[in-house]
Formats: C-alpha cells, structure tokens, sequence
C-alpha cells in the first residue's frame, strides 16, 4: 500500500484541492460512510487512516502506533497545528467509546466524533434491528421489542463494568481483551441474555493478579449505575453490540451460517438512512463537505 506522507497532506490540503477527504478508524467506518454519506458525491472520499504514513508522530508519541483511533486523534492534532483553520478539505472521524465518560474527548478543526458511542451504534435502533430480523434472519423467534431490551441491558451492563475497571485501574487498561462470551448466558426459550457482572470481574481481575480490587471495582460500578444518565447509545461499546448480537443470533437461529465478519457488514447495510440522516453526525458532515 502506497501511503501518503505528512507533508505531502499538508501540501495537498494547503491548496484549492478538487478532493474533500475524511480519515476514519478502519474499514468497516469506510464502508458506512461512503454507503451513507458520501455515495454520489464524487468530490468526496474516505480513507483510512493506514492511508497515511505517520511515522514522523510515532517519534513524539510511539503508544498511538498500535491503536488506530490514537492514530487518527493525532493525525487531526498535526492538521490543526499546521493548518490552524485554513482549510476545510479534511476531516477525523471517531468513535467516541469511552472518551465523554473518562473526560479524554480532543477538540480541534479537524477532528470530529459521532454521536453515539461508534458508528455500530447508528444500527442500534429498532427500526434498523427490525429490518435485520425480518429481512435477514427470517422468522426470528423472539418479538423486537423483547430482543431490543435484552440487547440493551445486557449491553449497558458490560459497558458500565468495563467503565468501572478502567476508573479503578486507570485509562490506558485494555477492558476489551476478555472473551465475553465466558460470562454471557443467553436462554434459548426466552431469549432472556445474562450478563454475569461479578464473574467477569474476578476473572478479569484475576488475569492481572488484582483480585484484592474486587470491592473497589464493584464498589465503582455501582456508583456509575446510579450517575450515569444518557441516551443508550453512550452507553454501549460497538464491537460489543456485534459480538453480543453474533452470540445472540447462533444461539436462537443455530441453522443459520453467519460469521461475525459478516454479521459486520450486513449491520451496515441494515441502518435505517432516515434515522442516521437526523443525526449529528450526518448534519455536520453534509455542512461541511456535501452541501
């Protein structure tokens, strides 16, 4: 892959450029926004991130090297350092995940984060899950309203303990290395999805030999529970969502052949244009670079 230098960027975006371009995480944010937002709008493209060799920024920051958000965050941070506000021609792209909670959310002209807490998130709504089930799934077993809520417990769950380790232990944790499916029980004849809060976290405490953290970390989650009120969305992890749903669906439709590769991209082509076109997101995209 040819990438592009940091200086060739800044000389690109410095100039008239007949190209607007977004950078995002990975390839599945490529696929929405150019089926979303950008489909049409010849003038406009979306790269990743890798697109770019940033090679110079790994001197002066080498822990970003390995997480593309990191990546991304210090791609629009060197733009608006050098370009100040110049330009409009590009844009960063973000899942917030846990940045509004943990107080780490970055602003400048160049960095723009989605509404929700990633862009799976723009799936996570009953419009665009009743279409998954009718269309894709076909004779889904459990009524939508029912799946949604099990979904969104569940979900939240796991958002708020992970939330709970990383005040406890400190941001820079990785909470997303545990298999989840070791503490998720779904029952087959309800549909009903346990998330078993406890067990997760003394396996996960244990992993690290910090099992003496226990009342801490339940003591934290507890306190959030009853603080943290937002829209649902802030409140769920994407990859988590398809995990969960991936789970969900072997277990209740364990004929169907469906990998979670997969289950990504067809979440994309399952959200409902209406609903993302309402969006934040989408509005400030649009002013920006479609308009």
């Amino acid at each position: 892959m040819c990438q592009r230098k940091l200086q060739e960027l800044l000389t690109l975006y410095s100039l008239e450029c007949e190209y607007k371009d977004i950078y995002v995480e990975g390839i599945g944010d490529k696929l929405f926004l150019e089926m979303l937002v950008t489909k049409n709008k010849p003038g406009v493209r979306v790269k990743e991130v890798n697109d770019v060799d940033l090679t110079e920024l790994y001197r002066e920051k080498p822990e970003i090297k390995s997480n593309c958000k990191r990546k991304l965050i210090a791609l629009s941070e060197y733009l608006h350092r050098e370009l100040g506000n110049s330009t409009d021609s590009v844009l960063c792209v973000v899942d917030k995940d846990f940045d509004v909670h943990l107080n780490l959310v970055k602003k400048n002209n160049f960095l723009l984060y989605t509404d929700y807490n990633s862009i799976e998130l723009y799936f996570f709504n009953k419009k665009s899950l009743s279409f998954f089930l009718k269309y894709i799934l076909h004779d889904f077993p459990i009524e939508i309203d029912i799946v949604v809520q099990y979904l969104q417990d569940a979900l939240c769950s796991i958002y708020l303990a992970k939330l709970a380790l990383l005040n406890v232990l400190g941001v820079n944790t990785d909470v997303n290395k545990y298999d989840l499916k070791k503490v998720i029980v779904i029952n087959k004849a309800d549909g009903k999805i346990e998330f078993k809060t406890k067990c997760f976290f003394l396996n996960y405490l244990s992993s690290l030999h910090k099992q003496r953290l226990m009342n801490s970390v339940e003591s934290e989650y507890s306190k959030i529970i009853g603080k943290t009120h937002c829209d649902v969305r802030s409140k769920i992890r994407g990859h988590d969502l398809v995990y969960i749903l991936y789970l969900y669906v072997k277990k209740m439709k364990g004929d169907l052949e469906l990998s979670y590769a997969l289950l990504e991209r067809i979440i994309l082509l399952c959200i409902d244009v209406g609903e993302f076109e309402r969006t934040n997101l989408y509005s400030l995209l649009n002013k920006r670079f479609l308009t």
